[in-house]
């Protein structure tokens, strides 16, 4: 999205304290998967945790793709330990909100110790699972408890017109399929 005022971003994100921290600007969903690949997206480098300049404090100016269609930012923040025993108390600690361009506003949001103050843009939330459209209800819980396939899905619900939500939810349980034996495959190799 050509813009002549970028979304600006100042934030109090510690990386260190997060397993993933980063930004994808957006255009479109895909019903069918779950997390980041239920997105059509491309990820920033500016706002990345694996980004040595990325600090606490400090302003990103999200101007990354101008000639590329865009029209949000998602934010995905897994904060360390999601990955272990303690997952399911970790979970709700994970930081998810997006931001769509918006020349001369400004927003902010607070989530736990995190805030985030943008400018240029406003900040969409999240819906609960209980918010998300009845036609999901039937759907893996793979894709169902995923903050980004709800957003997903929720944002882009224009894309959804005229889709084969039967056949969405075929494909939808195949995908999570295919990704749980990936996920098995590399632990029998770390093995």
């Amino acid at each position: 999205m050509i813009s002549e005022k970028p979304i600006i971003i100042k934030h109090n994100f510690d990386k260190k304290r997060f397993a993933k921290l980063f930004a994808m600007y957006t255009w479109g969903t895909n019903p069918f998967d779950h997390c980041n690949r239920s997105l059509k997206k491309s990820y920033s480098v500016k706002f990345n945790k694996k980004n040595e300049g990325f600090e606490v404090g400090k302003s990103v100016i999200m101007d990354e793709f101008p000639d590329k269609p865009w029209d949000a930012i998602y934010i995905c923040g897994v904060r360390q330990g999601y990955w272990s025993k303690n997952k399911d108390k970790v979970y709700p600690h994970n930081v998810h909100f997006a931001i769509v361009p918006a020349p001369g506003k400004k927003d902010s949001w607070k989530f736990e110790e995190w805030e985030v103050h943008v400018e240029n843009g406003t900040i969409e939330t999240v819906l609960s699972e209980e918010e998300l459209d009845p036609r999901f209800s039937s759907f893996p819980k793979d894709c169902t408890t995923c903050r980004i396939y709800r957003w997903s899905v929720t944002h882009y619900r224009d894309q959804l017109e005229g889709m084969d939500f039967e056949q969405l939810k075929k494909d939808a349980e195949s995908h999570v399929e295919r990704h749980k034996m990936g996920i098995e495959k590399r632990k029998i190799k770390m093995d």
